[in-house]
């Protein structure tokens, strides 16, 4: 017969504190044994042998001009980590696998900022091994065939490609932030908050905002609103909203990220006769045809309205106020960040910062009589009879 008379506190705690170092020795086993299988990716390889992704994965790939002392550094280290790079990445040393798509969602890969940023992932890619393709999208929303990676624009909420390509094992890299992915996106809710900043600043109070939607194939009529469209909206708002001020839903309207979208946005809006003294236009394609608009109406740019786009695109930038994507660091980002996939390395992303580009469209706010919403009902109709003629 057992006697539990002298099963004390002391004992009690004796035996708590006894069960806490059993639990610590046992995780602290958990740890080496993980820290034994951890998974070493280029990326360390580069961090370790002091050299750029890009260089490091030239090594792996056997590619010419890679300085011989630097090339030297990466092998021991590959050597040193016990580097064992991953399936993809060895097919992609063996020459194999070295096709990736470009996937622009629903997106219009005819527009002139998707486009420099692929003619510049061109050229980031090529350098490390790899064949960009434009690979166009199905009805479902996916890419309408499989290369060996992908690059994915014009990302959405709930984007049907990322579980799509997680599913089929194949790396991808997202422009725009995605749970457990590869991404690189400009700042856009910093580009929409400086723009915004920079119009109170002036004085302007009532503001057009002219936002971009892509279209759904199959469902002519309805819009959906990308990454992008919506942190440059959420930035806009959170500006106007630090200086006590809204932004109505009369006074947001689509552009659809085209010229004439655009265009066709500012001269509906001039035509209801709604208030405004500025215009924010998501893009500088659209932010070109409401300048276009203004112009057929009679107005002056920018005494009467101010007028500021988003990207900074060659040919339009000589006299459009603008907020600036730095295209060449995100396309090289994007490389780094593929190349890390590939070699199935810990996923992570980063934004690219953007600028404010002052130029000749925007200006401080002055009280005009000619300013939209501020005309008498008879200039109005002369406006709308004019556009009805051409």
């Amino acid at each position: 017969m057992v006697d539990h008379s002298d099963s004390s506190p002391a004992m009690a705690a004796q035996n708590e504190t006894a069960a806490k170092s059993r639990e610590r020795d046992h995780k602290g086993m958990r740890r080496r044994r993980n820290r034994r299988h951890e998974t070493v990716t280029i990326r360390k390889v580069a961090e370790e042998a002091g050299v750029s992704v890009a260089t490091a994965s030239r090594v792996l790939n056997r590619k010419p001009g890679v300085d011989p002392q630097k090339r030297a550094r990466v092998l021991a280290v590959m050597q040193r980590l016990n580097y064992r790079p991953s399936r993809t990445a060895r097919e992609l040393s063996l020459g194999r696998a070295q096709r990736i798509g470009f996937n622009f969602g629903y997106g219009n890969p005819l527009g002139r900022h998707y486009a420099l940023v692929r003619d510049l992932l061109y050229r980031e890619l090529f350098g490390r091994g790899f064949q960009l393709e434009v690979i166009e999208t199905d009805s479902r929303g996916l890419p309408a065939r499989l290369t060996d990676a992908f690059i994915l624009g014009s990302l959405l909420d709930e984007d049907p490609r990322i579980a799509y390509l997680k599913g089929k094992g194949i790396p991808f890299v997202t422009l725009g932030p995605a749970d457990g992915c590869f991404w690189a996106l400009s700042d856009e809710y910093a580009g929409g908050r400086l723009a915004g900043e920079h119009l109170v600043r002036l004085g302007h109070r009532e503001i057009l905002f002219v936002t971009g939607g892509v279209r759904r194939r199959g469902l002519p009529g309805a819009h959906l609103m990308t990454y992008a469209s919506h942190e440059r909206q959420r930035g806009f708002t959170d500006a106007l909203a630090a200086a006590g001020l809204t932004l109505p839903a009369s006074h947001v309207v689509n552009g659809q990220f085209t010229e004439l979208g655009g265009y066709l946005a500012v001269r509906d809006a001039l035509r209801a006769n709604l208030p405004f003294s500025a215009i924010f236009a998501l893009s500088d394609e659209m932010a070109i045809g409401a300048l276009v608009a203004l112009e057929e109406a009679g107005l002056d740019v920018p005494r009467d309205v101010s007028v500021i786009g988003f990207d900074d695109m060659p040919g339009y930038g000589d006299h459009l106020t603008t907020i600036r994507q730095d295209r060449e660091g995100l396309a090289h980002a994007v490389a780094e960040l593929l190349t890390e996939a590939i070699e199935g390395g810990e996923p992570h992303g980063h934004f690219i910062p953007v600028e404010l580009i002052v130029r000749g469209t925007t200006a401080r706010y002055r009280p005009s009589t000619t300013q939209p919403g501020r005309t008498s009902p008879a200039q109005t109709a002369s406006r709308q009879r004019g556009d009805d003629q051409s």
